[in-house]
């Protein structure tokens, strides 16, 4: 297994400098909920995921979308989760948002690396527009569907953009057709399971982090095991619901400090 915190090198790429700044624990917030998003900074979270999802045309949550990266004001890394690729959604998330330099944007349903090589290209044309430097915004990749279990060794080859894989459990339960993610004792069901292995492989393979799937369930002391474990397995993060996940999550992971697990920085 190679180690973390070196260069990636892509076959086709080339290398991509390293930045330990640490994708540990990522906190999901919806656009708008201030309460949340102070909550979260307050517990420790060292990355937010602003979602725009929810009631309200696309203007009104694109412009809470803004309001949220405004409000952080790039006291951590922040990323935006972008609409689907399959319609005109994301290239108007990324319009509206590219002024307000996101650390990165996390694509919903990755499946293949031509999915990440389009929204490069969003992204380049969005990063033009709001004069960045061309590679500023980062991607991460969110595997949800198993579409996206055959594709996931292209992923890191397919752009210097890449700064992480993440999963989603009961997304891709749903997807597979399953009646539950989980068995009863909270365990992954073997597909899901399956997933997780090899979100953690094609990471790992890519010396890039691997951010384990988001906890809905209620017990604390559940949570706190399944990020212990994922720590234990090689993830170096995880997705978190609310302040008080984070703060597990944050806790958890600190034990990763001083490992080198990071993102990579300076694409182009």
């Amino acid at each position: 297994m190679r180690g973390y915190g070196k260069p990636i090198v892509n076959d086709r790429l080339g290398p991509v400098k390293t930045v330990v700044n640490p994708l540990q624990s990522l906190l999901l917030v919806a656009a708008g909920d201030d309460d949340g998003l102070d909550a979260g900074l307050a517990a420790g979270a060292d990355s937010l995921v602003i979602d725009p999802r929810g009631p309200g045309s696309d203007r009104d949550r694109r412009r809470a979308a803004a309001d949220a990266l405004a409000r952080i004001g790039g006291a951590i890394p922040t990323f935006v989760r972008v609409g689907l690729l399959d319609s005109d959604a994301a290239e108007a998330d990324l319009s509206a948002l590219a002024p307000l330099a996101p650390t990165g944007v996390l694509l919903p349903r990755t499946e293949e690396s031509a999915d990440l090589e389009h929204l490069g290209a969003l992204l380049a044309v969005a990063e033009a527009k709001a004069g960045l430097e061309d590679g500023a915004t980062r991607i991460i990749a969110l595997v949800e569907t198993g579409a996206a279990l055959f594709g996931l060794i292209g992923f890191a080859r397919a752009s210097r953009r890449l700064a992480a894989i993440a999963w989603d459990g009961e997304a891709l339960a749903h997807d597979l057709g399953g009646e539950a993610p989980r068995e009863p004792d909270g365990r992954w069901t073997d597909p899901c399971q399956t997933a997780r292995t090899l979100v953690l492989a094609a990471a790992a393979d890519a010396r890039l982090p691997a951010i384990d799937s988001p906890f809905s369930g209620a017990s604390v002391e559940a949570f706190r095991r399944e990020a212990e474990t994922a720590r234990r397995d090689g993830f170096a993060g995880k997705l978190a619901l609310d302040a008080r996940q984070a703060a597990i999550v944050a806790q958890v992971f600190s034990r990763r400090r001083g490992s080198g697990a990071g993102w990579p920085a300076g694409a182009s």
